[in-house]
């Protein structure tokens, strides 16, 4: 997997978050810029929705979970829209499929003190779910492990 260029990358950690804590909790708010493809990366306790500047749909949320014993990262992508909107909904489901695995790299290498810190995080699975009241763009999609992005 490619790493986005160094510049492109901004990440930033929420307090009380920290290069190691917490497990349970921890959250990541990524989005793009697709004029100037600079990703911006935020780890927190809570999601930094009002904290970026881009529409509140732009986003793609993730966190830490425990499903029967086992660590999974758990995203989601809201692509509701009106009825008016429907076409911009599809395209931005393809855009967000094709710029999801930077979203995912971007993330994994400005984190990955606390990967390296948690190394069995390294082989969890990663499941997006693209929410929508289309039910044509509703579908949850693996994207593999942390350790692919790491690559």
């Amino acid at each position: 997997m490619m790493l986005p260029v160094q510049n492109q990358l901004s990440v930033s950690f929420i307090p009380p978050v920290s290069a190691h804590f917490p497990l349970q909790g921890r959250k990541y708010t990524a989005t793009y810029s697709a004029i100037t493809g600079d990703i911006f990366a935020a780890v927190g306790n809570r999601f930094a929705i009002g904290t970026m500047n881009t529409s509140k749909q732009d986003f793609l949320k993730a966190e830490w979970k425990t499903i029967l014993g086992e660590f999974m990262l758990l995203g989601t992508i809201d692509l509701s829209c009106s009825e008016e909107e429907r076409t911009l909904a599809q395209v931005r489901s393809l855009i967000f499929k094709k710029e999801l695995p930077k979203l995912l790299s971007a993330i994994f290498h400005g984190d990955r003190d606390f990967l390296h810190y948690y190394p069995l995080l390294l082989d969890a699975p990663i499941r997006i779910e693209f929410r929508s009241n289309i039910k044509e763009l509703q579908q949850c999609l693996d994207f593999g492990t942390p350790r692919q992005y790491l690559a």
